[in-house]
C-alpha cells in the first residue's frame, strides 16, 4: 500500500527529533560537573592531601583559629555561598581573587569584629555576581579600617555600600617644591600640607596623582612655568587653600601655557588675612583662557587679579602688589642656581608684602 506524503514527512520529523535526543543524551553523559565542597569537606580533603574541590559552597568561616582556610582559598577561587571573616588578628585582609558566583541571599562577605584590621584593598581583586540586594560586603565592628581618600571611594564602589573608615592613619606633612624627590617621599596617607606648596617647571602631570589625597594646604599653592598641564584635577580632594592669618595670596597661577581649566571640583575655601588684596593671582599668555576661573571669583569674594604676561600696561597696574610675583617669575627663569632649589629657599622672601 502506498504511503502518503504526509505520513512520510511525519516519519522523517520523528526520526529527526529522536536523533537530537540521542545527541543531547550523549553530550550530557560526557559533561563533567565541578566538584563542590562545603568547608568541612574541603578541610578534610586538604588534610588528606586529596584536594579536588573546585567550588566552595555553604556558609564559610575564616577566623584566627581557622587560618588553614587560607590554604583552601589558594587552591579554589569560586564560591557558591557566603564567607564570614571573623575575629582575626590580621592587619590586612588575607583573602583575594575570589569569585562569588552563587545566588546568595544577603551579603557575599561579612567582615566582623577584626580589631586590628586596617587594609582591605584585596576586596578590589574579587568578583561578585550582580544582584539587586546590596551591599555585597557588610562590615561590623572593625574599628581601624583606614585608607587614602581615593582608595576609599574605589572600595565603596566595589562593595556597593558604605564602609566606616577610621581616620587615625591620615597624617600631615611638610610643603615644598614638588620635584621627583618630593613625590618619591610623599607620605601615602598625607591629607594636610603644612606651609606653601609649589609646582613649577614641570612638563606634564606625571606623578602628581600622589597629591590627590590632599584636602588642605596650610599655605599658598603656587603653580608656575609649567607646560602640558591642562588642568589641576590631580588635586582630587582639595577643599581648602591658605590660612586666615596668611599675608600672601592663597593661589598663584602664572605662565602655565597649556592650562585651560582648573577642575578643582571639591575646592570650597580660599583663605588669607583680610588686608591681602587678592586671594587669587593669575597671569597667563595672550589668548589663553581658563574656562572655570569664575568659580574662584565667586569663592574669593571677587578678590582675583588676572593679567597677561605680555601686556606691559596690565603688568604695571598695582605694581606694588605684583612685585613679589614678578620676582618669583624672574627667579625661576633666570636664577643662577638650580631653579627649584632657589625657588624653595626664596619663596617666603618673594611673597613678602612688607
Amino acid at each position: 500500500m502506498a504511503v502518503s506524503t504526509d505520513q512520510e514527512l511525519s516519519f522523517i520529523y520523528r526520526l529527526f527529533c529522536s536523533c537530537l535526543l540521542i545527541i543531547d543524551l550523549m553530550l550530557c553523559s560526557n559533561a563533567v560537573l565541578a566538584v563542590e565542597c562545603d568547608q568541612t569537606t574541603a578541610l578534610q580533603k586538604l588534610a588528606m592531601e586529596d584536594f579536588d574541590c573546585e567550588v566552595l559552597t555553604g556558609q564559610l568561616v575564616y577566623t584566627e583559629s581557622a587560618e588553614v582556610m587560607q590554604q583552601v582559598f589558594e587552591k579554589v577561587k569560586d564560591i557558591s555561598g557566603s564567607l564570614r571573616y571573623h575575629n582575626t588578628g590580621d592587619t590586612e585582609l588575607q583573602i583575594a581573587d575570589l569569585n562569588f558566583i552563587g545566588d546568595q541571599d544577603g551579603p557575599y562577605i561579612i567582615i566582623e569584629d577584626n580589631q586590628k584590621l586596617q587594609n582591605i584593598r584585596s576586596l578590589l581583586t574579587m568578583n561578585f555576581k550582580e544582584k539587586e540586594e546590596k551591599p555585597y560586603v557588610k562590615f561590623l565592628d572593625n574599628p581601624r579600617i583606614c585608607d587614602t581618600l581615593p582608595m576609599r571611594h574605589q572600595l565603596m564602589d566595589k562593595v556597593e555600600g558604605e564602609i566606616f573608615f577610621d581616620n587615625r592613619c591620615l597624617t600631615s606633612c611638610e610643603g615644598g617644591i614638588v620635584d621627583e624627590h618630593y613625590l618619591e617621599n610623599f607620605p601615602e596617607y598625607c591629607t594636610e600640607i603644612r606651609g606653601d606648596l609649589t609646582i613649577a617647571g614641570r612638563e606634564g602631570s606625571d606623578g602628581l596623582a600622589k597629591l590627590g589625597q590632599v584636602t588642605t594646604i596650610h599655605g599658598s599653592l603656587i603653580i608656575a612655568n609649567n607646560t602640558n598641564i591642562p588642568n589641576l584635577e590631580f588635586f582630587l580632594f582639595l577643599r581648602q587653600i591658605g590660612e586666615s592669618s596668611s599675608t600672601e595670596p592663597a593661589l598663584v597661577l602664572t605662565n602655565n601655557t597649556m592650562l585651560t581649566e582648573l577642575k578643582l571640583e571639591r575646592l570650597e575655601t580660599l583663605n588669607a588675612a583680610e588686608d591681602v588684596k587678592f586671594l587669587v593671582v593669575v597671569k597667563y599668555i595672550e589668548g589663553q583662557d581658563i574656562s572655570d576661573l569664575d568659580s574662584l571669583t565667586d569663592m574669593s569674594g571677587n578678590r582675583v587679579q588676572v593679567s597677561h604676561l605680555n601686556h606691559s600696561e596690565e603688568d604695571d597696574e598695582d605694581h606694588e602688589d605684583n612685585t613679589w610675583l614678578g620676582e618669583l617669575l624672574l627667579l625661576y627663569t633666570f636664577a643662577p642656581c638650580d631653579p627649584q632649589s632657589c625657588l624653595h629657599s626664596k619663596i617666603t622672601e618673594f611673597t613678602s608684602t612688607d
